[in-house]
């Protein structure tokens, strides 16, 4: 019996082989069966189609890297934030470990400079140092709105103190400012107490009426004699 099968089987074979209709080769006829066409186009053997609406892409706005001396650099004229000694004499002390280590944001003016929009303090400490500039290509409204964005977005981040601990332990340091600035990330912020209330001394008596007409008349007699009082209901 397996004889007979195997024997049907070549004959199958060949029979798919040999059969071409009207002169039409092997190749058309077997696309035109649509068991054949299932195997070829299935998605086993060929990618699904990517639809284009869902691959949407953030554009990018930087359009130069640069090396610019930071005094050559314009601040913004409504840049926000102060910076206090403390955190100078962090970032000092980042630059002296690290160096540069991250790029300041910039764009380019009509008149050619280029205007900061973050990395103030960075550009402030030596106007001789050379920083890298990522440029970007904004418009001077979008430029406020960045002033406005990216240092309240970077303040949402919270910290999972188990990690930020860990992380501490790996990071010994002998640099007071740097230990400063490490210890802040892991502190609670400070909640400032508000000064309880000062309350005036006083001596009230509290009358009470049989009456809203005798309490009108009690409150004009009292009156007249320079005494201050008011109507309660209850």
């Amino acid at each position: 019996m397996g004889n007979a099968n195997a024997k049907h089987g070549s004959s199958l074979r060949s029979g798919v082989l040999k059969t071409t209709k009207h002169g039409s080769s092997l190749r058309s006829g077997l696309l035109k069966t649509k068991y054949f066409k299932s195997l070829i186009f299935s998605p086993c053997n060929s990618p699904a189609p990517v639809s284009h609406a869902k691959a949407m892409k953030t554009p990018s706005r930087i359009v130069e890297h640069l090396r610019v001396r930071a005094g050559d650099l314009e601040p913004h004229p409504l840049n926000p934030r102060v910076h206090p000694d403390s955190q100078k004499a962090a970032l000092r002390a980042a630059l002296a470990r690290f160096g540069i280590a991250r790029s300041v944001l910039a764009r380019r003016l009509p008149t050619g400079r280029l205007q900061l929009i973050d990395g103030h303090l960075r550009a402030s400490l030596d106007a001789d140092t050379v920083l890298d500039v990522e440029v970007v290509e904004v418009s001077e409204q979008e430029a406020r709105e960045l002033l406005l964005t990216l240092d309240p977005l970077a303040a949402l981040a919270e910290v999972d103190a188990e990690t930020l601990a860990a992380l501490e332990e790996l990071c010994p340091t002998d640099d007071e400012a740097l230990k400063a600035l490490w210890h802040g990330a892991s502190a609670e912020p400070e909640v400032p107490e508000k000064p309880e209330p000062e309350w005036e001394r006083q001596w009230l008596v509290m009358v009470r009426c049989d009456s809203e007409s005798a309490q009108g008349a009690l409150l004009e007699e009292l009156a007249k004699r320079g005494l201050d009082c008011r109507a309660l209901t209850s």
